[in-house]
């Protein structure tokens, strides 16, 4: 994923992840705030997870999985919080509950966009 689509400042995930719009998956939780410029995407994962090999892969499926929907996203700021039960399942697994998850966003997004 290219740097100018990433959220990296401290500081900006944290004004995110404290507004609470959130969409809580089995494996993931995606925090949302609006962005009218672009889509901005971080990537979260607690120590409690793993050592960083196992962070750090968790974090390489989740932008492999992102990586195909990203076009279709509305402009917002997100951060996916990878939680630990992701450690258990398989790709197909994780896809399948991310996959879940965008939709629900999507569709809230335009939800929102309608009552504007």
């Amino acid at each position: 994923m290219k740097k100018e689509f990433r959220l990296k400042k401290n500081h900006e995930i944290a004004k995110v992840v404290k507004i609470r719009q959130r969409i809580c998956g089995e494996c993931y939780n995606l925090y949302y705030q609006k962005n009218n410029i672009k889509t901005k995407i971080a990537f979260s994962v607690s120590k409690k997870y793993g050592t960083a090999v196992e962070r750090n892969y968790a974090k390489r499926v989740a932008r492999e999985i992102i990586r195909e929907y990203y076009d279709t996203l509305p402009k917002d700021n997100i951060v996916l919080v990878i939680k630990a039960p992701s450690k258990l399942k398989s790709f197909q697994e994780k896809k399948k509950d991310l996959d879940k998850i965008i939709e629900i966003f999507k569709r809230k997004e335009q939800k929102n966009n309608e009552n504007k």
